[in-house]
C-alpha cells in the first residue's frame, strides 16, 4: 500500500501516536481517512478526525441552489411538457421516481427571504446525507454537534443586493475531552459560503 511506503521513506515511526486526520467529506479525504483506520490496528496508532463536513456539505448546498432560479422557473412554465418527458422516460425504463426531490425545489425560494434558511437547511441535507433527516442527526451527533441537526441554525441564510446566496450556518460543538476538569462549555462556530444565484426569475 503506497501509504505504509510513505511513512517507510519517510521514516516515520507512529506506534503508539496520535494522528490527526482533516476531511472535508470529499472522495480524496474520505479514502484517505478510511486507509489510516484499516491501518490503525496494524501499526498501532489512533486516528482523530478533524472534521470540515459541514462546510463542504454547505458549499456543496450553496452551488446547487444557484441553480434554482433558471431551473424552477423553466420548470414551472413548462410542466407540460415536463410531464411528456417523464412519459417517455417510463416508457424506456428510466425511473423518475429515484430522483431525490432534496436536490431540487419547486418553489421560489429566491423571490424573498423568509424561505431560504428551510430551503438551505433542506439542500444541506439532501447533500449531508442524501436527504435522510435521521441518519444526518446521527452522524452530526457523532460529531458531537450540540442537538445534531436541531442545533444547526440556518437563520442567518440570505441574498445579498449584488445576487449572491449567502449560506450561513452556526452550531455548537461539545469538547471531546474534559481538560484537567475544566468543564468547558460547547464551543460556537459559523460556517459561511457565498455563490452567485443564476439568473433570477424576476
Amino acid at each position: 500500500m503506497k501509504i505504509n511506503d510513505f511513512f517507510e521513506q519517510h521514516q516515520i515511526d507512529l506506534k503508539d501516536k496520535r494522528l490527526l486526520v482533516a476531511a472535508s467529506a470529499g472522495p480524496d479525504s474520505m479514502a484517505l481517512l478510511d486507509m489510516l483506520v484499516n491501518l490503525q490496528k496494524q501499526l498501532s496508532f489512533t486516528v482523530f478526525e478533524a472534521q470540515t463536513k459541514i462546510h463542504h456539505t454547505l458549499i456543496r448546498a450553496a452551488e446547487s441552489m444557484s441553480l434554482d432560479a433558471p431551473a424552477t422557473d423553466k420548470l414551472n412554465k413548462n410542466m407540460e411538457e415536463l410531464s411528456d418527458l417523464y412519459d417517455i422516460a417510463g416508457k424506456i425504463g428510466f425511473n423518475v421516481s429515484n430522483v431525490n426531490p432534496e436536490f431540487v425545489s419547486p418553489h421560489p425560494w429566491y423571490r424573498n427571504s423568509t424561505g431560504i434558511a428551510a430551503a438551505a437547511e433542506e439542500r444541506f441535507i439532501a447533500y449531508f446525507t442524501d436527504g435522510n433527516r435521521e441518519k444526518a442527526d446521527e452522524v452530526l451527533k457523532s460529531l458531537r454537534v450540540t442537538e445534531g441537526i436541531s442545533g444547526l441554525d440556518f437563520s442567518s441564510c440570505k441574498i445579498d443586493q449584488e445576487g449572491n446566496i449567502n449560506l450561513s450556518v452556526t452550531y455548537s460543538v461539545e469538547f471531546l475531552f474534559d481538560y484537567k476538569g475544566f468543564n468547558l462549555d460547547p464551543f460556537e462556530f459559523t460556517s459561511t459560503t457565498i455563490s452567485r444565484v443564476w439568473e433570477k426569475g424576476e
